[in-house]
């Protein structure tokens, strides 16, 4: 018979923040070591404290207390138990109002902000089954299916459809699968013992992987190349504005036809696509593009190596020639001189492609010089994070993505003797290392990458992941950089559905000036050309290393 289930050590479970309200209260989180180990034999259960808003925090706390198992390698079904103690704090924030799944906004709803916070990030989780406690006069038991009820000696009804655990148990909306769910309710004086009894009936029966779970697990599993092959079906076909969110993808398309992970050549489609801009890039530059326009021509450069097409050679050349010298310590314009993180990624793309591509000094050092100064400039953090520029000090999640991308693609073109390199190198490691640090158990970078609760974020995920594995194989990162290397992939596979949605990309934003406003940046779930570009060249090069290790 299976052992009565052991106090649990500080080890068992990760301090985690799964959301901020709308007073800034981050909402705290208990996390299993094993909570995200899809392939784990033990069933994940998730304890959630009342979501009625009506049963204290500190009861709830009080009731899971020294009750969940310890991991014991001789009882595999021992479950991983995590916990969110107090969703809504102590009471002064209002319960939902709304029904899940939520809508009508997410991580910046004006009133109930901590539902949708509750509703992803338990979705990230894929739990195989989570409980509500509530304290009340009586006991009662009631379960989203007849199959919990049956396991936990539950009502098989009584739970609002249009509840947290009613709309996990069905799976809708935009859950990656059904969870089923268990309400407890008792008096507090018998919370725990219903809790104990809860764990040890979940240790002793076999809880069956939920739907969520296996869905996750079978995202993840996909190789790199199924990946690219999955966005290339829905990202690449436009370039209308120019912008690197469409540039990227159309470089995507390319650079996959060339390894062989697709068949078909989509040259003459981009040539079509591109059709006015490889006729005579005058009227382009007649606009006055900016650094994120100028980064959206990087497929030209691509079309130019595999096809030798001039005309695509003389777009991205001119594109390089916009960015101009403007001495020691200043961005070349049309980079910000405020030293925006996302220019790090504009320039050196453009001016480190058009080095390799025509092995004109002039490239390699106008982009020594400006990487140069990005490390004397103080945007970058003693900890190696980067704040979005000098005036906005706050490290963006996809700001510290742009970051890590643009260093990236420098230490790729520039010449091994640029007087640059090493320190840019070092720079890099500290600041990945960071990343990687910061990043949420799971393993995707947050909206704001040093504020617990803030937001999973996916286009930094990707663009972290794209530096981690450029690095491991060109060889300026080492092997400790690859179990961070090996989460960021896990983690956004994850968000990748099969169709091309994607969870949770931010919408495009230039600096904020507070926490809050960061906070509330919109979270795009579906498709999304800036996430869907990031993330295919993230399964490239995770396709790359895979054929560097045969």
């Amino acid at each position: 018979m299976t052992e009565k289930p052991a106090a649990i050590t500080p080890n068992d479970r990760i301090p985690d923040a799964c959301g901020v309200d709308r007073g800034g209260r981050v909402i705290g989180a208990l996390i299993h070591k094993d909570a995200y180990d899809r392939d784990s034999p033990r069933a994940s259960v998730l304890i959630v404290g009342d979501l009625s808003g009506r049963t204290p925090g500190d009861v709830v706390t009080g009731a899971i207390a020294n009750v969940a198992q310890q991991t014991r390698e001789d009882i595999p079904t021992t479950p991983a138990v995590s916990a969110i103690p107090s969703p809504y704090g102590d009471g002064s924030d209002s319960p939902p109002s709304a029904p899940y799944p939520p809508a009508g906004g997410f991580f910046d709803h004006e009133s109930d902000p901590v539902a949708r916070y509750l509703w992803r990030w338990v979705g990230h989780l894929a739990p195989d089954l989570v409980v509500e406690l509530r304290a009340g006069d009586t006991t009662e038991r009631r379960a989203t299916d007849r199959g919990t009820a049956e396991r936990f000696a539950a009502a098989d009804s009584g739970i609002e459809r249009d509840s947290l655990l009613g709309a996990l148990g069905r799976g809708v909306g935009d859950a990656p699968g059904p969870i089923p769910g268990l309400r407890i309710t008792a008096p507090p004086e018998e919370l725990k013992a219903e809790v104990g009894r809860l764990l040890s009936v979940a240790g002793e029966s076999d809880l069956n992987p939920s739907g969520a779970r296996r869905n996750l697990t079978a995202r993840r599993s996909r190789s790199p190349a199924d990946v690219v092959r999955t966005l290339i079906g829905v990202y690449g076909y436009t370039l209308d504005p120019v912008v690197y969110t469409q540039g990227v993808s159309i470089s995507g398309r390319l650079i996959a036809w060339e390894m062989g992970i697709t068949q078909d050549d989509p040259t003459g489609n981009i040539r079509r696509i591109a059709e006015p801009l490889l006729a005579g890039p005058g009227p382009f530059l007649e606009s006055g593009p900016d650094g994120a326009a100028l980064a959206g021509l990087t497929w030209a450069c691509d079309l130019t190596r595999i096809t030798g097409q001039e005309q695509a050679r003389t777009l991205f050349l001119a594109a390089a020639d916009q960015f101009e010298d403007a001495g020691d310590s200043v961005p070349p314009p049309p980079a910000d001189d405020d030293f925006r993180v996302e220019d790090m990624f504009f320039v050196a793309t453009v001016l480190g492609q058009a080095y390799r591509l025509t092995g004109n000094s002039r490239y390699s050092l106008l982009l020594d010089r400006y990487m140069r100064s990005c490390l004397e400039s103080g945007v970058q953090r003693p900890d190696g994070l980067f704040d979005h520029c000098l005036g906005s000090r706050f490290a963006w999640g996809r700001g510290n993505g742009f970051a890590a991308l643009g260093y990236a693609e420098a230490l790729t073109y520039l010449p091994p003797d640029s007087p640059v390199r090493t320190d840019l190198a070092d720079a890099h490691r500290t600041h990945l290392k960071s990343m990687i640090d910061y990043a949420a158990p799971l393993g995707k970078q947050r909206q704001l990458t040093d504020f617990p609760g803030s937001y999973e974020e996916l286009s930094a995920t990707c663009m972290l992941g794209i530096a981690l594995a450029r690095g491991v194989r060109l060889g300026w990162l080492d092997g400790p950089f690859q179990p961070g290397l090996k989460r960021c992939w896990s983690a956004a596979s994850e968000s990748i559905d099969d169709d091309g949605g994607l969870v949770d990309v931010c919408a495009g934003t230039g600096p904020q000036f507070s926490v809050r406003e960061y906070l509330d940046r919109p979270a795009v779930s579906g498709l999304d050309d800036r996430g869907g570009a990031m993330a295919m060249w993230f399964a490239l090069e995770m396709a790359k290393l895979d054929s560097a290790a045969v």
